[in-house]
Protein backbone atom coordinates (compact mmCIF):
# COMPACT_ATOMS: atom_id res chain seq x y z
CA UNK A 1 0.00 0.00 0.00
CA UNK A 2 2.20 2.90 -1.09
CA UNK A 3 -0.47 5.94 -0.80
CA UNK A 4 -1.74 7.51 2.43
CA UNK A 5 -4.52 7.02 4.87
CA UNK A 6 -6.03 10.07 6.00
CA UNK A 7 -8.82 11.15 8.36
CA UNK A 8 -11.21 13.82 8.62
CA UNK A 9 -12.26 14.91 11.74
CA UNK A 10 -15.42 16.54 11.28
CA UNK A 11 -16.00 18.41 15.12
CA UNK A 12 -12.67 19.97 14.65
CA UNK A 13 -12.39 19.80 11.00
CA UNK A 14 -8.69 18.40 10.97
CA UNK A 15 -6.90 16.15 8.45
CA UNK A 16 -4.50 13.29 10.07
CA UNK A 17 -2.49 10.64 8.64
CA UNK A 18 -4.10 7.42 9.71
CA UNK A 19 -1.19 4.33 10.00
CA UNK A 20 -1.42 1.48 7.74
CA UNK A 21 -2.07 -2.30 8.28
CA UNK A 22 1.55 -4.24 8.29
CA UNK A 23 0.12 -6.33 5.58
CA UNK A 24 1.99 -6.32 2.08
CA UNK A 25 5.41 -5.70 3.26
CA UNK A 26 7.69 -6.84 0.21
CA UNK A 27 4.89 -8.87 -1.37
CA UNK A 28 2.92 -8.36 -4.63
CA UNK A 29 -0.04 -7.24 -3.33
CA UNK A 30 -3.53 -5.48 -4.33
CA UNK A 31 -5.12 -3.68 -1.46
CA UNK A 32 -8.24 -1.88 -1.20
CA UNK A 33 -9.92 -0.13 1.69
CA UNK A 34 -13.80 -1.56 2.88
CA UNK A 35 -16.21 -1.54 5.92
CA UNK A 36 -16.49 -4.66 7.91
CA UNK A 37 -19.12 -4.13 10.50
CA UNK A 38 -19.06 -0.65 10.78
CA UNK A 39 -14.91 -0.39 11.02
CA UNK A 40 -12.36 0.35 8.63
CA UNK A 41 -10.72 -2.65 6.82
CA UNK A 42 -7.95 -3.14 4.44
CA UNK A 43 -8.40 -6.26 2.34
CA UNK A 44 -5.07 -7.33 0.87
CA UNK A 45 -4.93 -10.11 -1.63
CA UNK A 46 -1.36 -11.29 -1.63
CA UNK A 47 -0.26 -12.48 -5.75
CA UNK A 48 2.87 -14.65 -5.04
CA UNK A 49 0.61 -17.36 -2.70
CA UNK A 50 -3.20 -16.91 -3.74
CA UNK A 51 -3.79 -15.72 0.16
CA UNK A 52 -6.28 -12.90 1.20
CA UNK A 53 -6.12 -11.32 4.24
CA UNK A 54 -8.50 -8.82 6.09
CA UNK A 55 -7.32 -6.30 8.67
CA UNK A 56 -9.70 -4.04 10.55
CA UNK A 57 -8.70 -1.02 12.31
CA UNK A 58 -10.20 -1.20 16.28
CA UNK A 59 -7.47 0.47 18.79
CA UNK A 60 -4.92 -0.40 16.16
CA UNK A 61 -4.69 -2.97 12.82
CA UNK A 62 -5.88 -6.64 13.81
CA UNK A 63 -5.53 -9.12 11.21
CA UNK A 64 -8.90 -10.54 11.20
CA UNK A 65 -8.92 -13.33 8.89
CA UNK A 66 -6.72 -15.45 6.43
CA UNK A 67 -7.99 -16.70 3.19
CA UNK A 68 -5.34 -19.54 2.13
CA UNK A 69 -6.85 -20.11 -1.43
CA UNK A 70 -9.42 -18.08 -2.93
CA UNK A 71 -11.01 -20.17 -5.81
CA UNK A 72 -13.45 -22.97 -5.58
CA UNK A 73 -12.72 -25.52 -7.81
CA UNK A 74 -15.72 -25.37 -10.24
CA UNK A 75 -14.31 -22.18 -11.21
CA UNK A 76 -10.76 -22.93 -12.10
CA UNK A 77 -12.21 -26.06 -13.89
CA UNK A 78 -14.50 -23.85 -15.82
CA UNK A 79 -12.23 -20.67 -16.18
CA UNK A 80 -8.54 -21.93 -16.50
CA UNK A 81 -7.83 -19.56 -19.05
CA UNK A 82 -9.13 -16.47 -17.74
CA UNK A 83 -7.80 -17.22 -14.61
CA UNK A 84 -4.31 -18.22 -14.84
CA UNK A 85 -4.50 -21.06 -12.34
CA UNK A 86 -1.15 -23.04 -11.72
CA UNK A 87 -0.66 -24.81 -8.42
CA UNK A 88 -2.13 -22.29 -5.90
CA UNK A 89 -1.17 -19.13 -7.48
CA UNK A 90 -3.25 -16.76 -9.32
CA UNK A 91 -0.95 -14.59 -10.71
CA UNK A 92 -2.39 -10.50 -11.61
CA UNK A 93 -5.76 -11.96 -10.13
CA UNK A 94 -7.14 -8.96 -8.07
CA UNK A 95 -9.41 -10.03 -5.47
CA UNK A 96 -11.71 -7.76 -4.03
CA UNK A 97 -13.76 -8.43 -0.43
CA UNK A 98 -17.58 -6.64 -1.04
CA UNK A 99 -18.45 -7.25 2.41
CA UNK A 100 -19.42 -9.46 5.10
CA UNK A 101 -22.75 -10.87 4.78
CA UNK A 102 -25.19 -11.38 8.57
CA UNK A 103 -24.31 -15.02 8.60
CA UNK A 104 -20.48 -14.45 8.48
CA UNK A 105 -19.56 -15.39 5.23
CA UNK A 106 -17.70 -13.22 3.21
CA UNK A 107 -18.66 -12.30 -0.91
CA UNK A 108 -15.70 -11.68 -2.52
CA UNK A 109 -15.33 -10.59 -6.30
CA UNK A 110 -12.91 -11.92 -8.70
CA UNK A 111 -11.76 -9.98 -11.44
CA UNK A 112 -14.95 -8.63 -12.11
CA UNK A 113 -15.77 -11.90 -13.46
CA UNK A 114 -17.06 -14.01 -10.16
CA UNK A 115 -18.88 -13.61 -7.33
CA UNK A 116 -17.76 -16.27 -4.19
CA UNK A 117 -19.57 -16.29 -0.82
CA UNK A 118 -16.54 -17.60 1.90
CA UNK A 119 -17.75 -19.73 4.83
CA UNK A 120 -15.07 -18.97 7.47
CA UNK A 121 -16.22 -21.81 9.60
CA UNK A 122 -15.98 -24.48 7.29
CA UNK A 123 -13.36 -22.66 5.19
CA UNK A 124 -15.44 -23.22 1.84
CA UNK A 125 -15.86 -21.31 -1.00
CA UNK A 126 -18.82 -21.55 -3.68
CA UNK A 127 -19.57 -19.26 -6.70
CA UNK A 128 -22.41 -17.34 -5.93
CA UNK A 129 -25.02 -16.82 -8.64
CA UNK A 130 -28.75 -16.04 -9.35
CA UNK A 131 -30.38 -16.60 -12.25
CA UNK A 132 -30.89 -12.77 -13.29
CA UNK A 133 -27.38 -12.21 -13.33
CA UNK A 134 -25.94 -12.75 -16.67
CA UNK A 135 -22.86 -15.24 -16.99
CA UNK A 136 -19.45 -13.51 -16.70
CA UNK A 137 -20.99 -9.99 -17.40
CA UNK A 138 -21.40 -7.70 -14.40
CA UNK A 139 -20.66 -4.42 -12.66
CA UNK A 140 -20.90 -4.52 -8.81
CA UNK A 141 -20.73 -0.91 -7.16
CA UNK A 142 -21.09 -1.06 -3.33
CA UNK A 143 -22.92 1.35 -1.67
CA UNK A 144 -22.60 2.63 2.10
CA UNK A 145 -24.89 4.95 3.87
CA UNK A 146 -22.69 7.65 4.90
CA UNK A 147 -22.75 11.10 6.25
CA UNK A 148 -26.52 12.56 7.13
CA UNK A 149 -28.06 15.14 4.89
CA UNK A 150 -25.18 18.52 5.80
CA UNK A 151 -27.67 21.68 6.34
CA UNK A 152 -25.92 25.12 5.23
Amino acid sequence: MDSLLISFDLETEQFQEVSKPDCCGSDRCSCHLLVVRGCLSVGAFHENDGRLEIWVMKESWIKELSIRSCMPPALIEQDTCHFSYSGRNFSNLFVRVLCVLRSGEILLEYQRRALIVYDPQCETLKEFTFSEMPARWFKIIIHLRTLNWLEN
